[in-house]
């Protein structure tokens, strides 16, 4: 049925914002962000590591992001971590 249909399509939407959250690094895990904080906080960031990228092909260094929830958590450490050393591969394979 139709709201059937509408129900999956919003648990979907949920469950994409969901995984875009835990890519941002320095919020609080148990910090509930908006959709629209989540979009922001995503292209900062984003605008972020194209910043760092760009510096590091200048051999220059980057300060660190600084969502504006400043609290670390381990989990996201990790996987800021983990993004850089994917981004790393990235622009080794480019090069």
């Amino acid at each position: 049925t139709a709201n059937r249909k509408e129900r999956r399509r919003t648990q979907s939407i949920n469950s994409a914002f969901a995984e875009l959250r835990e890519c941002i690094p320095n919020v609080p895990a148990d910090t509930k962000l908006s959709k629209i904080k989540t979009l922001r906080l995503a292209t900062s960031y984003i605008a972020y590591l194209m910043d760092l990228l760009a510096k590091d092909d200048q051999n220059g260094e980057a300060e660190a992001f600084k969502a504006e929830i400043k609290k670390t958590d381990v989990k996201e450490e990790k996987r800021k971590k983990e993004l850089n050393e994917i981004l790393k591969k990235h622009s080794e394979q480019q090069r």
